[in-house]
């Protein structure tokens, strides 16, 4: 009796063992899709000479994902800074001038980190 309860427990080990799979990263075209940044944000002066770019990262990183939150009728708020969990923004910001005169499209851009 021993023996057919064991060589029971043992077929129902190594069939549960044998269903796990080992974690499969998705194909190279689909990380790459992921992994693009967004396009820019573009805001145009009243006067139509300057134009504000704006820069966002497509994704937060692990750090900010890992940091503890509070739960406040369906808001979630980062406790060290009192604000949201996640906050918008934190890309590069460009500002670009169109030369007076010139019809064509914005010239040079000046980018800050």
């Amino acid at each position: 009796m021993r023996r057919i309860s064991a060589a029971s427990l043992a077929c129902v080990l190594c069939a549960t063992l044998a269903a796990q799979e080992p974690y499969k990263l998705p194909p190279r075209v689909i990380v790459d899709i992921l992994d693009t940044p967004p396009l820019p944000v573009a805001s145009v002066s009243p006067d139509r000479q300057w134009m504000l770019l704006l820069e966002q990262r497509s994704m937060p990183t692990i750090a900010e994902l890992a940091q503890p939150m509070l739960r406040l009728a369906g808001n979630r708020i980062n406790p060290r800074t009192t604000g949201p969990q996640l906050p918008a923004g934190g890309g590069r910001l460009g500002a670009t001038h169109r030369r007076a005169g010139a019809g064509g499209p914005f010239l040079y851009q000046l980018v800050a980190r």
